[in-house]
């Protein structure tokens, strides 16, 4: 320890220690400081003497050692010690290393002193801080997600989930399902198509939009969409998948409330076409009479003349009904086909956004009630010049819709609602009259 405390005499060994970045210092085994390199009385420039104090006085103002002293646990295991702790103060770092190892004299195999290093660990600290406090932000991006979230390992076994995950399977514990085969919570019927969608994903790269059924623990099945990825390790090796699940049962349903809308408005025009025909066969049979009354008139030589011109002129009047009939029956043709493909499909095109469902059927049943107007021929008429917008306002309001209804459905401002309204009302001519939209569109 006396050659330890002559170490400054030595000027070739003083100039390697000061060379040191690293604060350095001796401990004699009862903690006295013994010796402190140049970057250490940096730190305490305040103090003026160190060597022959405690480290636990100097560094943290104690009247007993740290509870955690690495110095301590060096001299008792004989081995190297290391903690990481809190700058002692404003001149050292923030964060600091300590590493303690133990000197050794030949004649014994106790410690008879501690060789302490000190390094500037801050950066690598504010790091590890940064890492856990962004893994924490991802861990709670991952909880709260709205769609359930999972991840797999190659083989097609669960690793992690979301609530949401757990949500949609009506699972309540994680436990019960890591390290579950994807395949146990797909529908017997499609498990095949699920092998093949994580074989496509890993060989294609991420795949979208995949329909299947999904079963629960208690056997019942719904409807879902996955959307997956691949997870590959540092060195870019296929590792596992990362995905997305949807509940798409009330979609699929809204789908197939579709197809019976479709279904009926189709049974409808086969209805009126079926109608028009019988009135069409009515109608020749009505012709066939009276040809037949003028076969029996013309029997009568004195009545000719008289009955003659009183046929002729039903003739005339049949012909013009005639003509007004099949007149009537291509406009309604014509008026159901614009009603179905201007004002119906739209209507269902919304419907299958899924926007405001509720309000859209009945504004879908509103417009099949009216399926064989005139509306949709004179609204899209040249002579008016709407622009669809404004036509698809006016099949709103036509509906008997406010116009905080109109602004949620189409996604626009009541502003702009109303500003359409009053384009509408320019161009058939409504500005300056005191007449209801909504009763003027229904007398179309």
């Amino acid at each position: 320890m006396m050659r330890l405390a002559h170490i400054n005499g030595d000027s070739f060994f003083s100039k390697i220690i000061d060379s040191i970045q690293d604060g350095l210092s001796i401990l004699a085994p009862d903690l006295t400081v013994v010796w402190v390199n140049k970057v250490i009385r940096s730190w305490f420039s305040s103090e003026s003497l160190l060597e022959g104090r405690k480290c636990y006085e100097i560094y943290y103002q104690q009247n007993k050692p740290c509870q955690i002293c690495p110095a301590l646990s060096c001299l008792r295991s004989g081995r190297m010690s290391r903690i990481v702790a809190p700058g002692f103060n404003e001149s050292c770092p923030r964060w600091l290393e300590i590493t303690c190892f133990p000197l050794k004299a030949k004649s014994s195999s106790f410690p008879v002193g501690v060789v302490k290093f000190i390094r500037d660990v801050s950066t690598t600290k504010h790091l590890e801080m940064a890492k856990r406090d962004s893994e924490g932000k991802l861990r709670r991006l991952f909880e709260c997600a709205s769609d359930g979230i999972f991840t797999l390992d190659i083989n097609g076994f669960i690793t992690s989930v979301n609530k949401k995950f757990l949500d949609i399977w009506q699972i309540k514990s994680k436990d019960t399902i890591i390290g579950k085969n994807i395949l146990e919570l797909v529908a017997f019927s499609d498990s095949a198509q699920m092998s093949h969608f994580l074989e496509e994903t890993l060989r294609r790269g991420p795949a979208t939009g995949w329909e299947f059924r999904a079963r629960r623990r208690d056997g019942s099945e719904f409807y879902a969409e996955i959307d997956a990825s691949i997870l590959r390790s540092d060195s870019g090796e296929a590792v596992g998948f990362i995905g997305i699940i949807r509940d798409i049962t009330s979609r699929k349903e809204t789908e197939q409330e579709l197809y019976r809308y479709r279904y009926e408005l189709e049974k409808i025009i086969e209805e009126r076409t079926a109608q028009l025909t019988r009135l069409n066969a009515q109608l020749e049979r009505e012709m066939n009479e009276h040809k037949k009354t003028l076969n029996r008139l013309a029997r009568s030589e004195l009545s000719l003349r008289k009955q003659k011109k009183a046929l002729e002129r039903k003739n005339i009047a049949l012909r013009e009904l005639i003509s007004q009939v099949e007149l009537e029956k291509e406009n309604i043709k014509n008026d159901i086909a614009i009603n179905i493909r201007k004002v119906i499909f739209p209507i269902l095109d919304l419907i299958k956004k899924g926007k405001a469902l509720p309000k859209m059927l009945a504004l879908l049943q509103y417009h099949l009630e009216r399926i064989a107007v005139s509306y949709g021929r004179k609204i899209y008429g040249q002579e008016l010049n709407l622009t669809p917008k404004e036509v698809e306002i006016c099949h709103l309001v036509c509906a008997g819709l406010a116009s905080k209804d109109i602004s949620s459905l189409l996604n626009i401002s009541v502003r702009t609602v109303e500003k359409h309204r009053r384009n509408i009302r320019k161009k058939l001519g409504l500005s300056r009259q005191h007449i209801n939209l909504t009763s003027f569109l229904r007398q179309f």
